[in-house]
């Protein structure tokens, strides 16, 4: 089963799979935090006992996405800086999303000590835990919630170029992120009309607004 993996085709294989499962801990992390927030009204409190599942789902999926990740970048082509940021934010959500379970678990509480996992794993104690430690609790899943944003944003940009997501945010948005450029300076004109060149005043334009995003140097990934 180890030589399947250390095979680069293999590995590769199975890094394709990133972009799949990379959606999952997304989902779950958010939902997370939906139902945590919704139990701070009285009427949804009950919600509180589906946090162990919604975070052992997202502590496991986040993991498998770091690891197809990991296999991912073995296939080259994306800019280090992005690539590093977007790896080590990853590894922080799966620790984060590890560390929110075991906090319900009781794990972190040492008044909960020697307790046996089946004893834990029960409705009644991990409503008590979860009360004891939601202070703590919201703090995990406020981090998380951040963290799998950034997390997100770099992933967009390794697979879509800098910048992609404000491509088209209203000018004040863009005012506020350094590293988007207006679309509306693309386009350059000469006075004379008969010195419009096709290519350098029309085409041009439109290569660099709808394909540099994707295929300039440093996001350019050969096939």
């Amino acid at each position: 089963m180890l030589n399947i993996f250390l095979q680069s085709d293999s590995t590769l294989f199975f890094g394709r799979f990133h972009s799949l499962i990379v959606h999952l801990p997304i989902g779950f992390i958010l939902l997370g935090v939906a139902v945590f927030l919704l139990s701070l009204f009285k009427k949804f409190r009950f919600l509180l006992t589906s946090l162990p599942l919604i975070l052992l789902l997202s502590a496991i999926s986040a993991i498998l996405a770091v690891v197809f990740g990991f296999f991912l970048a073995t296939e080259g082509g994306y800019p280090e800086g992005t690539l590093s940021w977007h790896r080590w934010m990853g590894i922080v959500v799966a620790l984060l999303s590890v560390a929110s379970l075991l906090l319900i678990l009781g794990l972190f509480d040492k008044n909960s000590s020697g307790i046996p996992l089946r004893e834990r794993l029960k409705i009644s104690f991990l409503d008590s835990e979860i009360n004891k430690q939601k202070k703590q609790l919201g703090v995990c899943l406020g981090m998380l919630a951040i963290c799998i944003s950034v997390t997100g944003h770099l992933g967009g940009n390794l697979t879509h170029g800098e910048g992609y997501l404000f491509d088209y945010a209203p000018s004040f948005i863009q005012e506020l992120v350094s590293n988007a450029e207006s679309v509306k300076g693309i386009y350059s004109f000469p006075e004379d009309a008969d010195s419009t060149l096709v290519f350098e005043h029309i085409i041009q334009p439109v290569l660099i607004q709808k394909c540099a995003s994707c295929h300039k140097g440093e996001s350019k990934k050969e096939d």
